[in-house]
């Protein structure tokens, strides 16, 4: 794992493809408590890091899917987040309804993205 030190504690995570979507960067706090800020660092990248790093904190900077994708991964981590953001990190299905659309074909694609891409789990928070 190649962290970037920002500070002594304060260390950046390059996303895959650099952090841009359907990824994003991460920021590790390795201090007393470890916290995590943003997990779409991508699938086998975020296994790395909780292998390597007990998480005991992570902080959702927004509810979009690229930057709680793999919140799962830290099943022993607190998740927090925005109280605005919660009830779509907590829903798969509140964040298809957001991004909702009547269309028939823009649905499946947003369910493909979510579920297929991204296999995006709802998330306790």
């Amino acid at each position: 794992m190649n962290y970037v030190k920002i500070t002594e504690k304060i260390l950046f995570i390059e996303a895959n493809g650099k952090g841009r979507y359907p990824y994003s960067n991460s920021i590790l706090i390795d201090d007393d408590t470890r916290v995590l800020i943003d997990t779409g660092m991508g699938r086998d990248l975020a296994m790395e890091i909780a292998k390597d790093k007990k998480i005991d904190l992570v902080v959702n900077s927004h509810g979009h899917e690229d930057h709680v994708a793999c919140n799962n991964v830290f099943k022993d981590a607190k998740i927090c987040s925005h109280r605005f953001d919660a009830p779509i990190i907590r829903s798969v299905d509140k964040l298809k309804e957001l991004y909702g659309s009547a269309e028939a074909e823009a649905k499946r694609l947003i369910d493909s993205l979510l579920d297929e891409h991204f296999r995006l789990r709802d998330s306790r928070v």
